[in-house]
């Protein structure tokens, strides 16, 4: 408790449980639930590890960073959202009180630091979540908080070989969270090659690369008793790696120098990340920086660059270029260093150049946001940040006070946080799928991907005698239940993803539940009062444009293979999917068009762009659409058509096509 005792220690340590508080806060009263994604695989392979039941042949079993702690937890309780929030708090409480040991308990450099760190809205937002991007980022700031008391810490520096052993202990532990600690590597090799060339603290860097190779030999030794590989998780990796946008080593040489040259830091600026830390972290740099950079300040400044580079330009592949995709969470780790290097540095962000600079920045998010989709916490963050700089320029003698302002941006979040949850509605939807599932033993329930697995969550993973059918997955309609959640359907990308069949029942005479967000209709086969027909490209007449195997559909081309069929005046509703298998030749795009005509009179038209994550040139990819059409009038027949319209003078190849149909009959 000593350490806690001095006043201006207790002050820090106040705002950084302030900061906790906020994070419960919003938990309480804000939480969105689940994606319905990662989280929820890793719950499910968490469950299966403690029910001696391990899944190896999914990568994500090997994260035992989350794996091991979510399962004890349910073990020991259960599985249930309560339980789910106990280890990302733990670990976001722990990355705030590493925050507050690097600055002593400074109160006015914690402020900042914490104010920083929380005003980015993916920090707060997945504090609670089940995921591994914030325990990774709070294992890299403890890795680089060992090789920083190896350099500057006076008791640290007298046990040389312990700390090595704990720097390569975390390291390790990273590797069994999250493949991100490889984004650790260059800063490592940076402050191990100034410390060899002066020779200094090789003691420590020999006890760490021993240990860290020991535990490595003894992790690849397990893996050749438990597989018969040395590195089969690293292979099973290989193994899944789909090509998708964000495979950039299969990608032309033009989309990875837009990659590295501004993407990633454009979409920082989008998702309100880049004024702070990004941009204020690069104002803060002076030619000292580099000339001193043995102090402590510049440790974490010259620590926090570096990351920032290695984010953009580090490849994540050893055999080839391959920068790490445009995702928000994968960039985490920058955030903590950054925040602390802005804190020991903020009064070079009182200098008028880089008052202008951030002043000239906010304004920009604002003057932008009409022409580029910025979310709305970025622009209100700007209006703030605008305000606040704008105040500084102007009373020169408060700057610093007025700086404390930046408290305000984490407020903001939770604010944003808390329209999206009253939007979002999730207590609703936990209660009506638990109230739905407990009883639907033997019985098909017809949904996305994501509520699945929501649906196993919900059932403590008990899976025996349950059903649940994705649309993905639909092969033959059966008697049950079509569950539609929006959005569920929304974060699968499945809003146009419901089979014909399916939807064929999803009307009001067959509705037992409709909400905002939620939709639940019976599907009973007797009352399908029409059959599914399949149209395959290569075999039916009603096909028009496949000439060989593999049809091109050239820049000069309008239109791309075509179905036809005629609709009778007796239909009141049709329910149509179309399956494409495509590869692109460029990045341009094109359109899939569902029809209907009736003598030249267009009565429905639907558009949908080819556009995929897995839409890679020279990439193989399958594109599936459903529409449904319903409240027209038919004098005496139409036609009904789908196609490729090639609106934007794409250049692709078409392998395979179809057409599933159900026509529903007036009375």
């Amino acid at each position: 408790m000593r350490y806690f005792t001095h006043k201006r220690k207790l002050s820090g340590l106040a705002i950084i449980l302030a900061g906790f508080l906020l994070l419960i806060f919003q938990h309480l009263f804000a939480y969105t639930g689940h994606f319905g994604f990662d989280d929820l695989n890793y719950a499910e392979l968490a469950h299966a590890f403690f029910q001696k039941q391990p899944v190896w042949g999914h990568t994500f079993t090997f994260r035992f960073g989350i794996v091991i702690p979510l399962g004890v937890l349910y073990w020991l309780f259960g599985v249930s959202d309560s339980v789910s929030i106990i280890f990302p708090m733990l670990v976001s409480l722990g990355l705030l009180l590493l925050v507050y040991d690097h600055l002593k308990g400074e109160t006015y450099k914690t402020w900042i630091a914490t104010a920083i760190l929380l005003s980015n809205p993916w920090i707060t937002f997945y504090s609670d979540k089940i995921g591994v991007d914030i325990p990774i980022t709070f294992l890299i700031l403890l890795a680089i908080t060992f090789l920083y008391k190896a350099r500057y810490s006076i008791y640290w520096q007298r046990k040389q070989g312990l700390s090595g052993f704990l720097f390569a202990s975390t390291i390790f532990l990273g590797l069994l969270t999250k493949e991100t600690i490889w984004f650790l590597f260059p800063l490592v090799v940076f402050f191990f090659v100034l410390d060899v060339i002066r020779l200094q603290r090789l003691k420590f860097w020999f006890s760490a690369v021993l240990s860290l190779s020991l535990f490595l030999v003894i992790y690849f030794y397990w893996q050749y008793l438990q597989f018969g590989n040395w590195f089969y998780r690293f292979e099973l990796i290989q193994k899944y790696d789909k090509t998708n946008l964000c495979s950039y080593d299969r990608q032309p040489i033009e989309v990875v120098l837009h990659r590295i040259s501004y993407e990633l830091f454009l979409y920082f600026f989008k998702e309100s990340a880049f004024i702070l830390p990004i941009l204020a972290v690069l104002l803060c740099l002076t030619k000292q920086t580099f000339t001193n950079s043995r102090t402590k300040e510049n440790f974490w400044l010259l620590s926090a660059i570096i990351l920032i580079l290695t984010a953009n330009f580090w490849s994540i592949s050893y055999h080839s270029y391959h920068p790490l995709c445009v995702d928000i969470r994968h960039y985490l780790f920058i955030m903590p260093v950054s925040a602390i290097a802005i804190a020991h540095h903020y009064k070079k962000l009182f200098r008028f150049w880089p008052i202008i600079f951030l002043l000239a920045t906010s304004m920009l998010v604002i003057i932008l946001d009409e022409y580029w989709d910025i979310k709305t916490i970025a622009i209100y963050q700007a209006v703030c940040l605008m305000l606040i700089f704008a105040l500084m320029l102007v009373f020169i003698k408060h700057q610093k006070y007025i700086f404390l302002g930046i408290a305000l941006l984490p407020l903001l979040n939770v604010y944003v946080q808390l329209k999206s949850a009253k939007a979002f509605n999730y207590p609703e939807q936990k209660s009506i799928a638990q109230q739905f599932i407990k009883d639907k033993k033997n019985t098909t329930v017809y949904t996305a991907g994501t509520h699945i697995r929501l649906f196993k969550y919900l059932l403590g993973f008990q899976l025996n005698h349950y059903k649940l059918m994705s649309y993905a997955s639909f092969k033959k309609l059966e008697d049950g239940y079509h569950y539609w959640n929006y959005h569920a359907a929304y974060a699968a990308g499945e809003l146009d993803f419901v089979p014909p069949e399916v939807n064929h029942f999803s009307v009001q005479e067959h509705q037992l539940l409709d909400t905002r967000d939620i939709k639940i209709w019976r599907i009973n086969k007797q009352f399908l009062n029409a059959e599914p027909e399949f149209y395959e490209a290569k075999k039916s007449p009603l096909w028009t444009g496949f000439i060989t195997d593999t049809t091109p559909l050239k820049s000069k081309d309008e239109f791309g293979p075509t179905f036809k069929t005629m609709i009778n005046a007796d239909v009141k509703s049709i329910n149509i999917s179309a399956k494409w298998k495509l590869k692109k030749k460029d990045a341009k795009d094109a359109t899939l068009v569902f029809a209907l005509e009736e003598q030249g009179k267009m009565i429905f038209w639907k558009p949908f762009s080819i556009h995929s994550d897995r839409a890679v040139v020279d990439n193989w990819y399958v594109l599936y659409k459903s529409v449904r059409f319903e409240n027209f009038k038919i004098s005496k027949q139409a036609e009904l058509k789908v196609y490729i319209w090639n609106n934007f003078k794409t250049e692709l190849e078409i392998a395979e096509a179809s057409v599933s149909l159900v026509r529903a009959l007036k009375d």
